[in-house]
């Protein structure tokens, strides 16, 4: 099975939370460190909160105290250079797990990937590059038909929804509940550095400033499920619109009728963090609506 970054993972699932650490990091150093003003220092028990909601803190730990004081502003194409690394690795862990139902499933990924959808969905075409790389096919020229275009709604989506995801990750490692009501009462400067970072502050601002309580910051139930929810919409929406085409969509959508994806393992949606019974109502609103699969 293929690897992506950070090999030294035990586990497939060790190896998505590794890269959703890093990913996190990055994004907390851009826009949200002044919550965490000095995170080099020892027994900073934000590290220990994120360590209970599933994330290695240790990764977070080194990302957030080498990137301290260098928010969006000062290195954005650094910043967004990571995002896109993170975020296509993430994908690309997934899709290779979810989709193991599938015969020659390398294959078929590498050959039906959209490179001008993935460019839109995870910033970057590393996906296709990593799946191609390992069946010996390096950069794959051919263009599949179509414009490859997801729809704005749907880019939209992921947007508002990876940026309520990031909301959720940073109550994780608040430890006063002050500091982000401190943030809400200036939300509008925060909003700035949000937008440059390509986030939805509207998405981010109920998350922070409405479901924030004393409780909520004790590592909680609540905090682990909103994460595991939106990352599985999050993965639903890429992998069904990773091709525009009716065949992509085709093989996505068998079995939906029934309530039962057959090229899609719940198994691999478990080994890598995902939900079906989230992931499977996303992917058949859309099959419904595009009147494809069985």
């Amino acid at each position: 099975m293929l690897t992506y970054l950070y090999t030294a993972s035990a586990t497939p699932l060790d190896l998505l939370l590794n890269n959703a650490s890093y990913l996190a990091g990055w994004q907390i150093a851009a826009v949200a460190s002044n919550l965490f003003p000095n995170p080099c220092h020892a027994n900073d028990s934000f590290y220990a909160n994120w360590a209970q909601i599933g994330f290695n803190a240790e990764i977070l730990e080194t990302v957030l105290c080498g990137r301290w004081g260098c928010d969006i502003t000062n290195d954005y194409a650094n910043q967004f250079a990571h995002f896109f690394k993170y975020i296509s690795a993430i994908f690309t862990q997934q899709i290779i797990y979810v989709l193991e139902n599938i015969e020659s499933e390398f294959e078929f990924l590498c050959y039906n990937l959209d490179p001008r959808a993935l460019a839109n969905l995870t910033g970057t075409t590393d996906t296709r590059t990593a799946i191609c790389g390992a069946i010996g096919l390096d950069n794959p020229q051919w263009t599949l038909p179509g414009n490859g275009q997801p729809p704005t709604c749907e880019f939209n989506y992921v947007v508002a929804n990876g940026s309520a995801l990031l909301a959720w990750e940073i109550i994780g490692g608040v430890t006063n509940a002050s500091d982000i009501q401190n943030l809400c009462e200036n939300f509008d400067s925060f909003s700035t550095l949000l937008l440059a970072a390509g986030l939805n502050p509207s998405a981010m601002e109920p998350v922070l400033c409405n479901q924030i309580t004393e409780s909520t910051l004790v590592p909680s139930l609540e905090t682990q499920s909103a994460i595991a929810t939106l990352s599985s919409i999050i993965f639903a929406i890429q992998l069904y619109n990773a091709n525009q085409n009716d065949y992509w969509k085709e093989v996505i959508c068998a079995g939906y009728k029934e309530d039962n994806f057959t090229n899609l393992s719940q198994d691999g949606m478990a080994a890598v963090g995902l939900d079906g019974v989230l992931v499977f109502p996303e992917l058949a609103a859309r099959c419904i609506a595009d009147d494809v699969g069985t």
